[in-house]
């Protein structure tokens, strides 16, 4: 059902429902305030559907350069030009900006989150990893953020039992 071009739509609507929802929230209008919300689980949604199924034909290989040159890279260059037009050049913020410990692109941080634990789930507990996902958004619940406790158990959506281990 939810074929490569049709998630690439359903990611086009979650992005067009985040920048109603900011943009809005700008102009003081806050009606459209859960639209960020909605596009923001969308997108987890999604990006938990995608790494699934990616894993389904490939498994793990080539996992993390995927996500480094999909991922990191972008947000690497945003975060330099940021750093080089703020003119506040410290090495420590802007590493710690990189690698998501500090940074006020929560997003990110929190996608990396979720992409550690569902490669940790999949490379050594395939057959537990709903109930360790469950788990750890149970731990993102109650220890993180505000922002990102209310999208907990977005990513945390998928089979217990990849289709390729069905006998």
């Amino acid at each position: 059902m939810l074929d490569f071009d049709y998630t690439n739509c359903l990611r086009g609507v979650a992005i067009l429902l985040i920048m109603i929802g900011h943009i809005a929230g700008t102009m003081g209008i806050r009606w459209f305030t859960p639209f960020g919300g909605i596009g923001v689980a969308l997108f987890l949604f999604l990006s938990g559907y995608g790494c699934n199924e990616s894993y389904k034909y490939k498994g793990l290989s080539g996992f993390w350069w995927k996500k480094a040159k999909r991922v990191l890279l972008p947000y690497a260059t945003v975060i330099t030009l940021v750093f080089v037009y703020k003119q506040k050049w410290n090495w420590n913020s802007y590493l710690l900006s990189i690698i998501g410990l500090r940074t006020s692109f929560w997003f990110i941080a929190f996608m990396m989150k979720w992409y550690i634990v569902f490669w940790v789930t999949m490379k050594f507990q395939t057959w537990h990893r709903m109930l360790i996902m469950f788990l750890c958004s149970f731990l993102m619940l109650t220890l993180l953020s505000k922002i990102e406790s209310e999208q907990a158990f977005s990513f945390c959506w998928m089979r217990s039992v990849p289709r390729r281990f069905y006998a």
